[in-house]
């Protein structure tokens, strides 16, 4: 059964195990999800499509994390963002930190707790309410974990 929303949540993985676990993940906490492999394909999805929420990997062929943020905020400013990423080559947090200074509502570093990503989920989606990824409607609200 799913959430009463009616927008889906994105997620965006070049791994495509992670990728099926947090889409059902998700599914099973009762969300709408779709999943990428690819960000330019989520982009392409959301030029013609709204979404609730968008949960990406950070290091990923082709556009990375990062320039997803960048795109999603240039083109659709109310579309908020969680970012997902192992650790890197810098500090352990170095690249979640980045992420939410570009404007991510919420990073995750992996492996996470399923509930951490489900209560991040949960609390955007309530507090995003019925917002779209309509460029002129207003940011959405950041979310602190």
């Amino acid at each position: 059964m799913t959430k009463p929303q009616s927008l889906p949540v994105v997620v965006i993985d070049d791994d495509a195990e992670h990728l099926a676990y947090v889409t059902t993940l998700l599914t099973r906490t009762g969300y709408s999800c779709l999943g990428f492999s690819s960000a330019r394909d989520a982009l392409a999805y959301l030029d013609k499509n709204r979404t609730g929420l968008v949960i990406t990997d950070i290091f990923m062929p082709e556009m990375d994390g990062f320039e997803l943020l960048r795109a999603l905020h240039a083109k659709y400013p109310d579309v908020a963002v969680v970012t997902l990423s192992g650790e890197g080559r810098m500090t352990k947090d170095f690249y979640l930190e980045c992420a939410r200074h570009l404007g991510a509502v919420a990073a995750l570093r992996k492996p996470f707790e399923p509930h951490a990503l489900s209560q991040i989920v949960e609390q955007h989606m309530a507090r995003n309410g019925d917002k779209t990824s309509d460029p002129k409607a207003g940011k959405a609200a950041a979310i602190e974990h």
